[in-house]
């Protein structure tokens, strides 16, 4: 990781085109103004992190799912199985 001093009102650029100025500091809270292409996404940490774990969390219950509907088809083969033996 490159760590970096700014001052207000200076900026660092990445890459020749991505520009990061520090706007404005206030106690431990710092702006940061971000100039880049429009097609690279930029993000805050925190949504990327909360949105994985939303995402992992679907995964999970898409699993679940599956599982659950694969349960419940064996189910029917069974029940039509027991059924047809039955009529017999």
């Amino acid at each position: 990781m490159l760590v970096l001093t700014r001052r207000e009102g200076e900026a660092l650029v990445i890459d020749g085109n991505i520009k990061v100025t520090v706007l404005s500091v206030k106690g431990s809270q710092v702006r940061v103004g971000i100039e880049a292409p429009q097609n690279i996404p930029i993000h805050r940490e925190e949504l990327l992190d909360s949105n994985a774990k939303v995402n992992a969390e679907s995964t999970r219950t898409d699993k679940k799912q599956d599982a659950n509907e694969d349960d419940l088809q064996s189910s029917d083969v069974t029940d039509k199985a027991l059924q047809g033996d039955a009529n017999s």
